[in-house]
């Protein structure tokens, strides 16, 4: 396992792990853990050379009508980095089309799911691209097969208008798919495409381009962060092509409008609470939360600084886990429910200024588990290891390299991943290098195991 081939993703439809990886003779290719929890090679798709299968898009695992199919991109060696398809077999792993005579798919691509398909953007000679597959079928989004003649014909002469589909933001809901776009009069603004195929154009900035990143779907709409003309703030869309400014927040101090909004920490949504991130004072992003039913917005701590920064933030529905920094700890673990008092450091893994520098976090079985450094119940370093957190409690769960002065960098490459009985994470045991291990939880039976 490396930086680049770490891309993993659990299906709970079919029970199946896909995984990128190298043994050392196939490079760096695309594996599948079964239901009897047996690694295999799925198909050495660049026979001479490295695939690294989701270095870009990463691995989507989606359940179409036809069942679930993994989508990733890959380099064959022969098309360049395309979108790939994948039932688990190798007779059922296929390119999707060769898109570009070279890479069609590069770091500005982006991949989400919608109407039991993905939805991806390319770029390559011809620009950027949107088009929308189930595995089966790939097609352009304005010609997606559940849209009438007249109703892809409309919206052919609609995009006429637009380029680069999906620069940093590409979302589909139960409603219809909201992305970033470039109209030649509006600029570079947010587009929805209801189910049925009606288009509208967010014109957030009317004397320049509102440039939307971050984006979560709500009841009625869908809450971005982008330029008003002064500073970025937080913005409400509605399924019609309206919109309400929801922020107006400024530099602590001044009358000067925030220039960062929700850059690590994203927007996310608490009951009627939006809380996102946003650097109104020094450096720092703190946490804010905003009220959808009454419009207050308030800042909910001023000495947890960076939430977000290193990881992507969990949550169970009430509670939000994030990595964070305050002055007296270091990098450790933060949580908020959205209120003033119920956003707090979690616990001190590494008492003092000491950082736990957690990497990776699942929440699984009422237990918050996180790839972190800490101190085992001796008070010695356990370096990157797995625990799990209960309340205000910390119990070392595995630590596949023990000893003084061992680490096992558990966390370095890929994610920590949830299965329906298994937390899997890479780490290196001393013996074989950084491999993927597995977690039986407690709910099941206590064991552990590697594969090398």
């Amino acid at each position: 396992m490396s930086s680049v081939c770490a891309q993993s993703e659990w299906s709970d439809s079919s029970v199946e792990y896909l995984f990128s990886a190298t043994d050392g003779t196939n490079g760096c290719e695309l594996w599948m853990l079964d239901k009897n929890n047996v690694p295999s090679l799925v198909m050495d798709i660049h026979p001479s050379g490295d695939a690294v299968p989701g270095r870009e898009l990463g691995i989507l695992a989606i359940d179409t009508e036809r069942g679930t199919r993994f989508f990733f991109d890959a380099d064959d060696g022969i098309n360049g980095r395309e979108l790939w398809v994948s039932d688990g077999t190798a007779v059922g792993t296929t390119m999707l089309g060769d898109m570009e005579s070279g890479d069609a798919i590069d770091w500005t691509s982006e991949i989400t799911p919608w109407m039991n398909g993905a939805v991806f953007t390319t770029h390559g000679q011809q620009g950027h691209r949107i088009w929308w597959t189930n595995g089966s079928v790939t097609t352009s989004i304005w010609q997606a097969p559940w849209f009438s003649g007249t109703v892809s014909s409309d919206l052919l002469n609609q995009s006429t208008s637009l380029s680069s589909f999906g620069q940093g933001l590409l979302r589909g809901d139960a409603f219809g798919l909201w992305f970033a776009a470039k109209d030649a009069q509006a600029g570079l603004e947010m587009i929805f495409l209801s189910n049925d195929g009606v288009l509208h154009i967010h014109d957030l900035q009317p004397f320049g381009d509102s440039s939307p990143s971050q984006g979560l779907s709500v009841d009625g709409g869908f809450v971005v962060a982008a330029s008003d003309g002064t500073g970025r703030q937080l913005a409400k869309l509605d399924y019609n092509g309206g919109h309400q400014w929801l922020t107006s927040l400024t530099r602590e101090g001044t009358t000067t409008p925030v220039s960062v909004m929700a850059p690590a920490f994203g927007i996310q949504q608490l009951g009627d609470t939006i809380v996102f991130d946003a650097v109104h004072r020094g450096a720092d992003a703190t946490l804010f939360g905003y009220a959808l039913s009454t419009g207050v917005l308030e800042e909910l701590s001023t000495n947890i600084l960076a939430p977000g920064h290193s990881n992507e933030v969990v949550s169970d529905g009430t509670t939000i886990w994030f990595d964070c920094v305050l002055g007296h700890t270091g990098m450790e673990l933060c949580q908020t429910d959205g209120t003033v008092s119920g956003t707090s450091l979690t616990i001190d893994l590494m008492p003092g200024i000491s950082t736990s520098q957690p990497r990776s976090m699942a929440f699984v079985d009422s237990t918050l588990y996180v790839l972190a450094q800490g101190l085992d119940d001796s008070g010695t370093n356990s370096g990157h290891a797995l625990w799990a957190i209960e309340g205000n409690t910390a119990t070392l769960v595995l630590d596949v390299w023990t000893g003084v002065g061992n680490d096992s960098n558990a966390g370095t490459y890929g994610s920590l991943r949830t299965t329906s009985s298994h937390l899997l994470f890479i780490a290196d045991d001393g013996q074989h290098g950084h491999e993927l291990h597995q977690y039986l939880r407690p709910s099941i039976r206590d064991q552990w195991m590697v594969w090398d």
